[in-house]
């Protein structure tokens, strides 16, 4: 017999202390838009610009790499003119970021070239993330220290008036998607029963039990959302449902049993990923990701032998807009 997270007897007197008192919380970071790829295009159509009809291409790589944007429609304004005005680089390129040109020779773009405006949205928008961002360039006066060098006077206020213009909040550049983390939850440390299904804002989680300070999951001793077989009436799957549709999931995922276990994370679009987590008390843990857009539900399921014992937290994804 694999090893419960619980005594019975136990889980009865803990689940009469540990009440569940407050509801699901969801946050979401405010520069956030879901219509933003559709503001995008009419901002570009009125610039001219050769890059209108790339909204959602903008916003998808955005959410992808948690990057406003924004910023990458901004400095491309700063760059080209958003595409009207080629100086560095050549149309032909559809680098209107001009975005690590070849700073020598007659032909400075020949190595920074893009087979398209989204390829070069999609590299772009990877490297503000990856290159800038994530090292500490994060406000726009810290990326032109990096992105313009010298002799930019005019780049601050052009990417900033851009950026500010389609909505942009310039004390944060990211662009965080709607996350469920069920740290506003309290439970027992226990199974002890299925609960009614949860709601929150779109998303509706179901089949198991939210625990706090699971017992026997070193990996985690915070607020999770759970399925085990000898939960009482808990399915060996976990559903989320959205009563919209939304793209870009990804959720944390625990093993439970003390044996190695294969977990499936699959939406109604037909994507799927499937990993494998070694054990609860080696702290079996994955982040599972699922980039399809137009999702409406999401379910997890793995066990052994007939037997299940498996945690969620930290849900993410980008709620799409009309």
């Amino acid at each position: 017999m694999r090893k419960r997270n619980y005594t019975p007897a136990r889980a009865v007197a803990v689940w009469v202390l540990c009440l569940v008192v407050s509801p699901l919380q969801q946050s979401m970071a405010e520069p956030y838009d879901p219509n933003l790829g559709s503001k995008i295009d009419t901002f570009l159509v009125g610039k001219g610009s050769p890059m209108a009809g790339n909204g959602s291409v903008f916003f998808s790589n955005g959410v992808a790499d948690n990057v406003d944007p924004r910023l990458v429609v901004a400095i491309a304004g700063a760059e080209t003119s958003f595409g009207t005005n080629w100086g560095l680089c050549k149309p032909a390129s559809f680098n209107a970021w001009s975005w690590f040109y070849d700073a020598s020779g007659a032909n400075r773009c020949t190595n920074s070239t893009f087979s398209s405006y989204a390829d070069g949205i999609g590299v772009v928008t990877s490297g503000i993330r990856r290159l800038y961002l994530n090292k500490g360039f994060t406000t726009i006066p810290l990326i032109a220290k990096l992105y313009c060098g010298s002799g930019c006077g005019s780049w601050i206020p052009s990417v900033t008036g851009s950026y500010t213009t389609l909505g942009g909040d310039v004390s944060d550049l990211t662009f965080a998607t709607t996350l469920i983390d069920f740290e506003q939850f309290t439970g027992p440390c226990c199974f002890t029963g299925v609960q009614p299904p949860l709601t929150v804002g779109i998303a509706t989680v179901s089949g198991g039990q939210i625990l706090s300070g699971t017992s026997n999951l070193p990996a985690d001793q915070s607020v999770l959302y759970g399925t085990a077989y000898f939960c009482p009436g808990c399915s060996p799957t976990i559903t989320i449902t959205f009563s919209q549709k939304v793209s870009n999931v990804s959720l944390f995922l625990y093993n439970g049993l003390t044996d190695t276990v294969t977990y499936t994370v699959a939406d109604d679009k037909g994507g799927s990923q499937t990993v494998t987590l070694s054990s609860n008390l080696q702290s079996g843990t994955a982040t599972v990701s699922l980039p399809d857009v137009g999702i409406s539900q999401v379910t997890i399921s793995g066990a052994l032998a007939g037997e299940w014992d498996f945690f969620v937290d930290n849900v993410r994804f980008a709620p799409e807009g009309s």
